[in-house]
């Protein structure tokens, strides 16, 4: 039944989620094949509610791209995880079709399970008031090429963003991790998430994060050590526009108790601050709205 499922769901909706067994069976975009740890959610590897929380290998043109953890109860996702390869070539010149809901077979017939997943109707209402974007949590920015970015513009990998707090802090905060990355490393494994509900919800189904987290660990190429960088912001109104500073591990782990790469060389990294390059690090940015 899980082949036939797998079978259809890529072939009926050309979508890139195939949901597998374990967060294990995407363990090529984990650092050591090492699964995070995050309270209530995993631990040691292991889902701790199998119900709730559905891994995903981000699947797109029959190779997997990225992995994420969705919430079904929220209908969002709990993180993404992936390597960072650098930009080899090709870049979208427009935003592509949002992809939807995973589908899964019943009598050979495709149904979607809307109680458990976003729908593109729940954003498409909030464009309405135009409070809320599409937030990437593996940012299209980050993909290697055109393939790759549009593997990212899949609902099981955004969460409701505050418009101004994603366009700006975080959008810059990403820019400037990506600029770091294509300077300084080699071996770059990185992932993202949303933690911490805000009890507010988009249409009335899908919930709002109240705090976005992000942290990559990579291989210096001229130190030759291991370092790492946590960033993590509330998902709020931010007219003034304050920068992002960097934060280790341990400042991720003490405040929500996540461990993005645990077991790893990067634990005992510390963040190198006089090595963020400087000047305008900007790369183009897409319509992440409905």
């Amino acid at each position: 039944d899980h082949f036939i499922q797998r079978t259809y769901t890529k072939y009926l909706l050309g979508s890139p989620t195939e949901v597998v067994r374990s967060v294990r069976d995407c363990a090529q975009f984990f650092l050591g094949g090492t699964p995070p740890e995050i309270p209530g959610v995993l631990k040691g590897g292991d889902i701790v509610i199998e119900a709730r929380y559905k891994p995903i290998c981000q699947t797109y043109r029959d190779c997997r791209r990225f992995m994420t953890l969705y919430d079904t109860v929220n209908k969002i996702p709990v993180f993404s995880a992936y390597r960072y390869k650098g930009h080899t070539g090709g870049t979208l010149t427009r935003t592509p079709t949002w992809m939807g809901e995973p589908q899964y077979v019943t009598k050979i017939v495709a149904v979607v399970d809307n109680d458990k997943y976003a729908s593109n109707e729940d954003y498409r209402i909030e464009k309405k008031n135009g409070k809320y974007d599409r937030g990437h949590l593996f940012p299209n920015a980050h993909a290697s090429d055109e393939i790759h970015q549009v593997s990212t513009y899949t609902l099981t990998n955004v969460v409701p963003q505050e418009k101004t707090f994603n366009s700006q802090s975080w959008g810059k905060m990403e820019e400037q991790v990506k600029a770091l990355m294509d300077e300084l490393c080699s071996s770059n494994v990185a992932g993202a998430g949303a933690s911490q509900s805000s009890a507010k919800t988009l249409n009335n189904r899908v919930d709002i994060p109240q705090t976005l987290w992000t942290a990559f660990c990579c291989f210096n190429r001229f130190k030759k050590i291991w370092f790492a960088y946590a960033h993590f912001g509330d998902n709020a109104g931010n007219n003034n526009n304050p920068e992002l500073l960097p934060k280790t591990l341990t400042e991720l782990k003490d405040k929500y108790g996540i461990e993005p790469f645990p077991n790893a060389d990067c634990l005992g990294a510390k963040h190198l601050v006089g090595e963020i390059p400087k000047g305008d690090c900007r790369v183009p940015k897409l319509d992440t709205q409905a």
